[in-house]
């Protein structure tokens, strides 16, 4: 299957990850009353890649509600920060193969100390196999660079987190059925989206990526699957980051895209931006609003700040199969790596 029809399969791929994580909250429920009781003390989500990245709307939400949860990308909490796991650990190993290295060297280093949940696309493989509580997602077979599988991932995630901080399951699934819908939405005009992304931003050998909060799980994946796709030097930041030293960097015709749900920080953000256009950086914002008519605009509806990330790495997927078209290469095809990453 091309890139582009595994971008254009995503509804249909996070519906199935709905449903396959249909019975969640029943599930989860031992792990809920350890976690009330004192008896798990902390959490920690790993991972590698977009898998790793996906992880910030899980963390912010628990948080949120009081849980000490935090994330360590697999290779560092292998070689170096292994002894944060204790057998009070719930253990979160997101990697959509369930294969990549890392993280299956981790899930066979703390099987039966830690207690581990997993999520993969299959439920089929070396992690799930080693995982007290493992999930599948069921997004679909997937060759190229990462579409399907990171959203469908941050569906499960964003279930498997309400489960755990005991949020509201139906506003969560409702969410999630208002994301589907956004999602059908921006890919039934990627070619409109894709010209508008490439006309606005003017991109050559660089991008930045913006954002905060849950956000910053788009913001960090986008820059990801852009060097995949284009080979063009990205980086995604967090706004407050950006503005202690980066933001020197930029200037006149600068290409950056920022990510801009409704939030506790939109006005943070929305104040970044016109700094932005005051410097005379191509801007073009990801959201429902559009705080400045200096900027290009991809608008998406309103959504909670935990689902939107779901919408908004799609007009990411589009920018990178446009601009690998527009670069003469083929849209989502590894020259160097594989699909799986299976050396350290």
């Amino acid at each position: 299957m091309a890139f582009i029809d595994e971008i254009l399969e995503q509804p249909e791929a996070i519906r199935r990850a709905v449903n396959s994580l249909a019975q969640v909250e029943d599930q989860l429920a031992p792990i809920r009353r350890r976690i009330e009781s004192g008896d798990i003390d902390r959490i920690v989500f790993s991972g590698m890649g977009g898998s790793y990245s996906a992880g910030e709307p899980l963390l912010v939400r628990l948080n949120r509600n009081g849980k000490a949860a935090f994330g360590i990308n697999a290779a560092e909490l292998l070689h170096a920060r292994g002894g944060v796991l204790t057998p009070s650990t719930l253990l979160i190993l997101a990697t959509q193969s369930g294969e990549s290295v890392e993280t299956v060297n981790v899930a066979e280093r703390w099987h039966g100390q830690a207690t581990i949940l997993s999520l993969t696309n299959r439920g089929d493989d070396a992690v799930s196999r080693l995982a007290d509580f493992p999930f599948a997602f069921n997004a679909g077979t997937e060759a190229t660079v990462s579409s399907k599988t990171y959203t469908g991932t941050l569906a499960a995630l964003a279930l498997i987190g309400t489960a755990l901080a005991g949020e509201d399951m139906a506003r969560t699934r409702a969410g999630l059925d208002a994301a589907i819908e956004a999602v059908a939405q921006v890919l039934q005009n990627h070619e409109a989206v894709g010209a508008q992304l490439l006309d606005a931003l003017q991109i050559d050998t660089r991008l930045m990526l913006l954002a905060r909060g849950p956000s910053m799980a788009t913001a960090a994946n986008g820059a990801l699957i852009l060097k995949e796709s284009t080979h063009i030097f990205t980086e995604g930041m967090n706004c407050g980051e950006f503005r202690h030293g980066p933001i020197e960097a930029t200037g006149p015709g600068w290409p950056t895209l920022v990510f801009l749900p409704h939030s506790n920080t939109q006005q943070l953000t929305e104040r970044l931006v016109r700094d932005l256009l005051d410097l005379s950086v191509r801007v073009v914002v990801v959201g429902p609003t559009n705080p400045d008519p200096r900027a290009g605009h991809v608008a998406l509806p309103a959504l909670d700040a935990d689902i939107a990330p779901i919408a908004e790495i799609v007009p990411v997927h589009i920018l990178a199969y446009h601009l690998a078209r527009s670069f003469g290469m083929v849209p989502g095809q590894f020259a160097r790596m594989g699909k799986v990453t299976t050396s350290e």
